[in-house]
């Protein structure tokens, strides 16, 4: 048996004629015109003013480029478009481990291959072993520095000239991957790092201080700003266009047009919002009320510079061209800094971010507070530690009471002492307890500030990270990054045990 039922979706009218019910619509008349006048006087809408509208804006700007970086051994020149910032301020300052040196010495000899130049494969693999068919990259650059590369290879009169040209190509790639001594823009009892960057304005002399860069993105609101010294004043580049302001839109704002639908994601009823959120009142009140007052016009400026606005003329759709004061100057407030470093009155665009890709952590630390022991902790969560094979009991002997274990040796404490340098968080041992591991994150000389260490911890981790600078130039370093927030791991100890003596094995 089929049951076949068919439905039909139509337009149906009050009246029978469409047309008359169409106009009806698209009339959209009032019941009540008067109180709707009424309303809009008492809501000061009718207060009607003779304005227009911008249709199009001129702009000119002056920059002043960043030109030097400083981290702590000097002030070197810095140029946004060959200089990386990152590398230069980020990289670890400790000796390439293992993988770096073999990475190095295998990129020496595909040099040397791809020169022509593989009959000096063998003796390259012979005088500078690092393992079994690895080549250590840290002794070649030692004696190509030392002008003995030639030599110890044997390199023949005829070969110099290739040899040299891609041995120093080599250099230029290894080098800044084999840098030693510590970095001195890193701060070790606050594990962050501190540089500032220079500039020449109008002014004089300013100088941009990163105290506490964690790592990471740079970015304009990790720098403070001194009064610029007094010196010579720089010209500085000049910007100059014209555009055409385009309208402010915001989601959930109320729509402009008459048959314009709204978005219905946004329910401004459904905004929670107290008596004391002054800061969300008026958000909301700017966005409902006041948001096609704004206007969004685009200016082009370079990075790595800092800009100030020279002039801003508007002209209307009345013809009429009006010159739009700085906010200090219509009505100055000392509290009121919107995107400006300090009482710099420039806006600082930082140096583009170099790096793109970042590699699994090589090492990563937690520190965390134990309230109960009045220490903190320093734990070593990447390498993971190798658990030592114990040897097993013969089945002979006693047994022993064991009240409490000490804690695994990649858990290092650290007590708190009263210093001239203020309440630190030094590098202790437990009794019983192994040194504990040693490296680039948990020297033996660790020191830590008492007030650098959040309740809910710290992780500090060393990463390879890969970048370009905007010469198109790759770059690859090893950073270190601190992060607010560790997981607090179990405490591995284990108390009250009665364990078997193990006797060695006779003979």
């Amino acid at each position: 048996m089929s049951i076949t039922t068919w439905t039909r979706l139509e337009p149906d009218t009050q009246t029978g004629r469409p047309a008359l019910d169409l106009d009806e619509g698209v009339a959209a008349r009032l019941a009540d015109p008067l109180w709707l006048l009424g309303r809009q006087w008492q809501m000061g809408e009718l207060g009607g003013e003779d304005a227009a509208s911008p249709v199009g804006v001129r702009i000119e700007a002056t920059s002043h480029p960043i030109d030097a970086l400083e981290t702590g051994a000097g002030a070197v020149p810095f140029a946004a478009e060959a200089v990386a910032a990152e590398p230069e301020v980020e990289h670890d300052g400790g000796a390439p481990d293992r993988r770096l040196r073999a990475a190095g010495g295998a990129s020496f000899v595909e040099r040397l291959v791809e020169a022509g130049l593989r009959r000096y494969r063998p003796a390259t693999l012979r005088a500078y072993a690092l393992g079994p068919g690895l080549v250590d990259g840290d002794a070649l650059l030692a004696d190509l520095d030392a002008r003995k590369l030639r030599r110890k290879l044997q390199v023949l009169p005829a070969d110099r000239r290739v040899f040299d040209a891609a041995a120093g190509a080599w250099a230029l790639w290894y080098r800044p991957r084999a840098r030693r001594g510590a970095n001195p823009a890193w701060v070790p009892d606050r594990l962050e790092h501190r540089f500032s960057l220079g500039a020449s304005v109008a002014e004089g002399r300013v100088t941009l201080t990163a105290p506490e860069h964690m790592g990471d993105r740079l970015d304009w609101d990790a720098f403070s700003a001194s009064a610029p010294v007094p010196g010579p004043p720089a010209a500085g580049r000049k910007t100059s266009v014209e555009v055409m302001p385009a309208l402010l839109q915001v989601p959930g704002m109320p729509a402009l047009g008459f048959w314009e639908i709204e978005d219905p994601h946004f329910d401004p009823g459904r905004i929670d919002a107290g008596p004391a959120d002054t800061a969300r009142l008026l958000l909301v009140e700017a966005v409902l009320a006041f948001a096609t007052d704004w206007f969004l016009l685009p200016l082009r400026l370079p990075v790595a510079s800092l800009s100030r606005i020279d002039s801003l003329l508007v002209t209307d759709t009345f013809g009429v061209t009006t010159r739009i004061r700085a906010a200090e100057e219509v009505r100055p407030h000392p509290g009121w800094h919107l995107w400006r470093v300090s009482e710099l009155p420039y806006l600082f665009l930082p140096p583009p971010t170099t790096g793109f890709l970042a590699a699994e952590p090589v090492e990563q630390v937690a520190f965390i507070r134990d309230e109960a022991a009045n220490l903190a902790w320093a734990l070593r969560v990447t390498p993971e530690s190798v658990a030592i094979p114990q040897p097993q009991p013969s089945g002979e002997g006693d047994l022993v009471y064991v009240p409490l274990e000490p804690p695994p040796d990649d858990r290092v404490p650290m007590p708190l002492f009263e210093t001239e340098a203020g309440r630190m968080l030094v590098r202790g041992r437990l009794e019983g307890q192994g040194d504990g591991p040693v490296s680039e994150l948990l020297p033996l000389d660790l020191r830590l500030r008492d007030e650098e260490l959040p309740d809910e911890g710290l992780l500090l981790e060393r990463r390879y990270e890969l970048g370009r600078s905007p010469d198109g130039a790759l770059h690859l370093w090893v950073s270190r990054v601190k992060r607010s927030g560790a997981r607090r791991p179990a405490s591995g100890l284990r108390v009250d045990r009665i364990v078997p003596i193990v006797r060695a094995p006779a003979g």
